[in-house]
């Protein structure tokens, strides 16, 4: 049911898709819907936990490949959260002040599990002399606080372009990680995400 609902989301948006279409999608009557979920908000915890834990999969793949340095695993991680960020638009819309308090339960989820991750491969770039960083949990948990918390205006504001923000939060890392170095981190060359206008 939950990968059910994911496709409904992604097809329809969050706030234009309906129980009902998550039944029709599903194939099982509104009785049995209820019995596994008080309705939409609980539909969208369930699909937002399936994404969280998916993306935990794939970066922990990453980080544990020891033939992999630190900014190899920081490439892959930022490419595989950039196309997760274009493939799964549809969470563009809790970003939205009105859902926002759909976005701050999917973010603590996040936050928990990914920190320890991302410490990982700061230590990492650390024993390599790439970052000069003396707290990696710290710094981890306020990269990834930031990159939650800024992560839709990536796509363009009034303030400046998309192509701006990305530049500026492409910085934003390499400061954060005490790179002293002019360094290229290959991910700048990503499409940048374009808004959607849900915003």
């Amino acid at each position: 049911m939950v990968e059910a609902a994911r496709r409904v989301f992604r097809e329809k948006g969050y706030s234009a898709a309906n129980v009902t279409d998550i039944i029709k999608e599903v194939g099982i009557s509104q009785g049995t819907f209820y019995i596994y979920f008080d309705g939409k908000e609980a539909v969208f915890d369930a699909v937002a936990e399936a994404i969280v834990l998916e993306g935990y999969d794939v970066i922990n793949g990453i980080v544990t490949q020891e033939d992999l340095s630190a900014l190899e695993k920081i490439n892959q991680t930022m490419a595989y959260l950039m196309t997760l960020e274009t493939t799964e638009r549809w969470t563009d819309e809790p970003a939205a002040r009105r859902l926002r308090h759909l976005r701050d339960r999917v973010g603590g989820n996040a936050l928990d599990l990914y920190t320890p991750l991302v410490t990982d491969i700061i230590k990492q770039g650390v024993d390599e002399g790439l970052m000069h960083v003396p707290y990696p949990a710290a710094t981890a948990a306020f990269f990834l606080a930031v990159s939650w918390g800024f992560l839709d205006v990536l796509k363009g504001t009034d303030v400046l372009t998309s192509e701006e923000w990305w530049e500026a939060y492409l910085d934003f890392i390499i400061r954060l990680a005490g790179i002293e170095e002019k360094i290229d981190l290959g991910i700048g060359s990503l499409e940048a995400p374009t808004s959607s206008g849900d915003n």
